[in-house]
């Protein structure tokens, strides 16, 4: 088993605040509590990347330029999730 650790960076967050807003969507219905938590999570999660994004994106070589626009789609499935809660 390989374990690996990384620093926090926008991208990763982006993709946690999509993933727990949508889980919060679905699990409204069954269990409201659990929605909050996820809704609460996604949230913080999503102020986190755009507070860091700039940092995040500035600390990845330019000769890695493809995962930097993979952020900016990270970033457009994010915000579309945590529209989707108001």
């Amino acid at each position: 088993l390989v374990v690996l650790a990384y620093a926090p960076d926008a991208a990763a967050s982006y993709t946690f605040a999509a993933v727990a807003a949508k889980a919060a969507r679905v699990l409204k219905p069954y269990d409201a509590k659990l929605s909050q938590t996820y809704a609460q999570a996604a949230t913080k999660a999503f102020d986190w990347a755009e507070k860091n994004r700039e940092t995040s994106i500035n600390a990845i070589p330019e000769k890695y330029k493809n995962f930097r626009e993979e952020q900016t789609k990270n970033y457009a499935t994010a915000a579309a999730e945590m529209l989707h809660l108001t």
